[in-house]
């Protein structure tokens, strides 16, 4: 439906605080590279990049349901993608300095990508995204910011493999991580998103906002890359039960002959 009428307005500025939250967490992140109380910055930062992915959420089937899906609400939602799922993250990963600043454009561009390559699919249907989503991702981003912001949290090595991972899994459609209807859908997952949430909230609440949104987002990827193990372990079992049925025939075919 073409755009126009209260309802595609209201759709639409809904993406347009999306799209706010991350220029304000762009902004903050700025703040944090200056070096003047860049943890209390991150803290900020995940807020506003938390309150987009919420956001994130509500635009697109708000407007299905009301019947005002548009090219020009879908462009606005990209656009809206990129700076609070790309810039912004990368900005709070770039604010640490010296070699973050190359992975945080690595991070951005890496989230361009992705929806660049998300924009040609004619249809998301389906319980699973191909590749890491951006909301997650930048989740998982904050959260590796704020590890890496001050020295002492953890080893550098563990910090840029995590980075590595977050580039990797957003422009690679390899790994399947699970929709929300899929989530629902399976008591599993839905087990394992209520204790993982607990669990975030809790860090949240002792150690800091971006620490608890790094555990939710690193939950949800490990979940993913988790099942994508599974399912490829698996492939491999039955390509080798069946290799070796057919191994088995053959040689009592030949034991047979050989009679």
């Amino acid at each position: 439906m073409t755009r126009g009428g209260w309802r595609w307005w209201c759709a639409a500025a809904v993406t347009l605080g999306n799209l706010v939250c991350g220029f304000v967490a762009a902004w903050l992140a700025l703040r944090a590279a200056r070096g003047d109380g860049g943890v209390a910055w991150l803290a900020a930062v995940s807020g506003w990049v938390g309150l987009g992915v919420v956001l994130d959420q509500i635009d697109g089937p708000l407007a299905r349901r009301w019947g005002v899906s548009s090219e020009a609400g879908k462009r606005l939602d990209g656009l809206a993608d990129a700076v609070t799922f790309g810039a912004a993250p990368g900005l709070a990963l770039a604010a640490a300095g010296g070699v973050w600043v190359w992975w945080g454009v690595a991070y951005a561009a890496a989230v361009w990508l992705r929806l660049g390559r998300v924009s040609m699919e004619t249809s998301d249907a389906g319980a699973y995204f191909r590749g890491l989503p951006c909301p997650a991702a930048a989740m998982a981003a904050v959260g590796l910011a704020w590890f890496v912001a001050e020295p002492g949290r953890g080893p550098a090595w563990l910090g840029m493999l995590g980075a590595a991972g977050l580039c990797a899994w957003l422009v690679w459609v390899g790994v399947r991580f699970p929709r929300w209807g899929g989530i629902r859908a399976s008591l599993g997952w839905r087990v394992f998103v209520v204790v993982g949430l607990a669990y975030a909230g809790v860090v949240a609440v002792r150690v800091g906002p971006p620490a608890g949104m790094g555990v939710a987002g690193w939950l949800y990827v490990a979940g993913g890359v988790a099942g994508w193990v599974r399912g490829a372990l698996r492939r491999r079992s039955l390509r080798r039960s069946g290799h070796d049925g057919l191994g088995g025939g053959d040689g009592h075919l030949a034991r047979a002959g050989r009679g």
